[in-house]
């Protein structure tokens, strides 16, 4: 991303004059127009209706609303993507920061006498700004965040969150607080460029090939039936410290991690709820976090640095959990051992090389919309992206890096995405795709499921609670 040479400075409109002055001497100047990713223009041409990802905060009392809605705002001068808007143009479209932002809504306070039907609502929503934030009130507090996909990912997501709360602690004590805009602008995969040799990079681009290559040869697809009637909807299951204990301990047995645990215990919930009579190995694509190549000081924070490892279970050997943990374990390892987990099969395979990058940025904008509305066609949505299974690991939200003045939590977790209208459409049952989002706090775990039918997903949710250990 390179800012172009107008740009301008967004000092702290509450300060003191003197304090402005030194602000607008000392401070970066935030740029107005950011160009676009690869990754932006994919997401916009082939999934316009798709609502971002989100990160919900349940207070156990009353935050100062308005401290967090200046808290926001200032949020927008950190990270000055998210002040932007999505500007169309044929060849290349790019970001350019709004001129109306103490006007604009970005953080919305209201009264709630259904929190969970409000929570829902504000996630099905799609975005029409990088960043929405809602309170709302009820007996306590619940704060939701929605980030842009092409903004951030998961993980930026969490840094999001962390930032909020930052500048929300700064302000208690220091009202005419300013942040230090992000004038980087990096939010891609060219971070990870300079992170490999040419070499290297022509191995991860063969690996690449390789794997696409065996999966379309050897890997089934999920086939799930239609539901005309069922009511649609996304779910949470909270799993409590004891129950995390003990998948962590069977875990521990088996010589996996949980998630690989998890991940198990989904494709045995599925093949349950709906049996596929597949002889040939089903996929369940796992989300790898691409941060793991950088070090902190040099990873942006609001970035999209996903890469996908996809484990493919033989369903004749996985009638028993430890059976499909053991295939899931053993396929993970040895994407771990290539040292090259969740590369070959991201945007690095694109990207990465410099003569392909060139190749691919010559595509006018125009075209690749062109070219991805086919994949909009509903028959090819339910043969190619419908019948996909993801999983995605949040990590852990840490409570000394989510506090709010003092104010107590009672619970946080991230949820993903979804595609409703997409969804609407199919009316099938694995949602538009099947998609699970787990994430830790204070020792407990939230597993998100969804989007689909109701009735398809609590008795997912059932099976899993069945399946996991006690």
């Amino acid at each position: 991303m390179i800012p172009n040479a107008k740009e301008n400075v967004i000092p702290n409109p509450s300060a003191p004059r003197g304090q402005r002055i030194r602000d607008r001497d000392h401070a970066p100047a935030i740029p107005t127009r950011f160009e676009s990713e690869l990754f932006d223009r994919l997401i916009t041409a082939a999934a316009p209706d798709y609502s971002g990802t989100h990160c919900v905060v349940s207070f156990a009392g009353r935050i100062d609303a308005d401290r967090l809605v200046r808290a926001v705002r200032l949020t927008l001068d950190a990270e000055p993507i998210l002040a932007c808007r999505w500007i169309e143009h044929w060849f290349r479209p790019s970001w350019r920061r709004r001129d109306d932002l103490d006007h604009t809504e970005f953080c919305e306070v209201r009264e709630s006498s259904n929190v969970r039907a409000d929570v829902d609502g504000f996630r099905e929503l799609p975005p029409d700004v990088p960043l929405r934030v809602l309170l709302l009130r009820g007996e306590t507090d619940l704060l939701c965040i929605k980030l842009d996909h092409r903004a951030g990912d998961g993980g930026a997501m969490k840094d999001y969150a962390y930032l909020l709360a930052d500048i929300y602690n700064r302000l208690c004590n220091d009202p005419y607080y300013v942040p230090v805009p992000n004038v980087d602008g990096r939010r891609g995969m060219q971070q990870l460029r300079d992170r490999f040799s040419f070499r290297e990079k022509l191995r991860i681009f063969w690996h690449g090939l390789t794997a696409i290559r065996r999966l379309t040869r050897t890997v089934g697809t999920w086939k799930f039936p239609r539901s005309e009637n069922d009511a649609l909807e996304g779910a949470y299951l909270r799993l409590d410290a004891a129950r995390v204990r003990a998948i962590r301990g069977f875990a521990f047995r088996q010589r996996a991690t949980m998630s690989q645990v998890l991940v198990a215990a989904l494709y045995r919930a599925i093949c349950h709820a709906r049996p596929q009579g597949s002889t040939r190995n089903l996929p369940i694509t796992v989300a790898a976090d691409l941060r793991r190549y950088l070090s902190p000081k040099n990873a942006a924070k609001l970035c999209n640095l996903n890469g996908v490892v996809v484990v493919s279970i033989d369903p004749r050997s996985g009638e028993s959990l430890d059976g499909v943990v053991k295939q899931v374990r053993d396929q993970m390892v040895q994407a771990q051992r290539s040292k090259y987990l969740g590369l070959p099969l991201s945007g690095f395979l694109v990207e990465g090389l410099p003569v392909i990058r060139h190749m691919v940025g010559l595509i006018p904008y125009g075209c690749l919309k062109r070219m991805l509305r086919r994949v909009r066609n509903p028959r090819i949505l339910e043969r190619e992206i419908t019948r996909r299974v993801i999983f995605t690991d949040g990590g852990e939200l840490r409570l000394d890096r989510l506090t709010f003045a003092g104010t107590g939590i009672s619970d946080a977790f991230l949820t993903a995405g979804v595609l409703k209208e997409m969804t609407r459409s199919l009316r099938i049952a694995a949602g538009a795709p099947l998609g699970m989002t787990v994430s830790e706090f204070q020792g407990s775990l939230t597993l998100s499921l969804g989007y689909g039918p109701r009735a398809f997903i609590a008795e997912l949710f059932e099976e899993m609670m069945r399946i996991l250990p006690a």
